[in-house]
């Protein structure tokens, strides 16, 4: 707020609330902070010409009602005009315009697509309601990556940046537990770590169950799939259950082979090695197939502690100088013989 004054418009609280919250997590508010209780837009924007703040904060676009409608607040049309609105502020007065949106049940933004369509930038925290682990996300974002994601921890003080996100996600792992492996993905810029685990139990009535926690389920299907054919692991009797420790939802498919693995070390009753790390794309045929980045995820690895890993033959061989073991597999099953 050193640029100017912000201007925090709440349909949501009372100038009260936002006190008392801002008395705890913040040691000294600044005078430029001016706060609104208000949900008529047009006399939001008549304290806009009068204030003329450089930042403008909407919390949120549900409770925003305009005169010229008759419809209720948080309907389409209120929405969608409201919108529009904030988007004329914006662009013709040169202002950057935050605006926070409900979501739906399944992490949505509640009301029309207009919203979406109108914003330069999408940005979304997820996390569970029992960790205090928060991930920050871009689902869109016209001038730069949507790849990019920033964590935080929930603190007295409010949320505090994660500057080690990799040893939070491998934070109470035992080592030489089965069904536990170690593997790696790049979000962004930065390389991750991560625990996967799995749990195969027989199935006593009808047909067994696939249950996957940050994992695709339809990617766990396949994967069972090319162990049974590809591995001669028959998992059809068994329930299978898999787990991405800390609530992350990793994309791409360089988790494929530490989820492979784990479902193995606990079919089979057998340990997972330590300091060990898996990573690797599964292909229908039974091939692992390259990562992007392993260089820096195998950095990552080396500056954690980590001494061996098992990754796709084509990235072993680009990185022959590497201060960790590595260990080249063409194929799932000699990633298994490997293991």
């Amino acid at each position: 707020m050193k640029y100017g004054k912000v201007l925090y418009v709440s349909g949501e609280e009372s100038i009260e609330q936002i006190k008392m919250r801002a008395d705890r997590v913040c040691e000294e508010v600044t005078e430029n902070l001016f706060l609104l209780s208000e949900t008529n837009m047009e006399n939001v924007s008549a304290v806009v010409d009068e204030l003329k703040p450089v930042f403008i904060i909407i919390d949120s676009i549900q409770t925003m009602y305009t005169s010229d409608m008759d419809s209720a607040q948080g309907s389409v049309s209120q929405v969608r005009a409201c919108g529009n609105e904030l988007a004329r502020i914006g662009k013709t007065k040169n202002i950057p315009v935050f605006i926070v949106c409900h979501v739906t049940k399944s992490g949505e933004l509640a009301g029309p697509k207009i919203v979406e369509h109108l914003v330069d930038c999408v940005l979304n925290f997820t996390g569970e309601r029992n960790q205090e682990l928060r991930i920050l996300r871009s689902y869109k974002n016209r001038y730069g990556t949507t790849s990019e994601i920033g964590a935080f921890e929930m603190a007295e003080e409010g949320l505090v940046e994660i500057e080690n996100l990799s040893k939070t996600f491998l934070d109470g792992m035992e080592a030489g537990m089965e069904g536990s492996v170690t593997t790696a993905v790049y979000e962004g810029t930065r390389p991750l770590l991560l625990e996967i685990q799995a749990l195969v139990s027989p199935a006593n009535v009808g047909f067994a169950r696939r249950s996957a926690i940050g994992v695709e389920l339809s990617r766990l299907n396949m994967i069972l799939a090319v162990l049974d054919r590809k591995a001669g692991i028959s998992l059809i009797n068994q329930d299978v259950y898999v787990n991405v420790v800390g609530g992350l939802k990793p994309e791409g498919t360089s988790t494929d082979l530490a989820v492979a693995l784990a479902i193995h070390s606990t079919f089979k009753g057998s340990p997972c090695p330590e300091k060990t790390i898996a990573l690797g794309e599964v292909g229908l045929t039974g091939d692992l197939r390259s990562v992007p980045n392993a260089d820096k995820i195998v950095k990552e690895a080396a500056r954690m502690g980590f001494e061996r890993i098992i990754l796709p033959y084509k990235n072993a061989i680009k990185l022959e100088n590497s201060s960790v073991k590595l260990v080249g597999a063409r194929n799932l099953r000699e990633a298994i013989i490997f293991f």
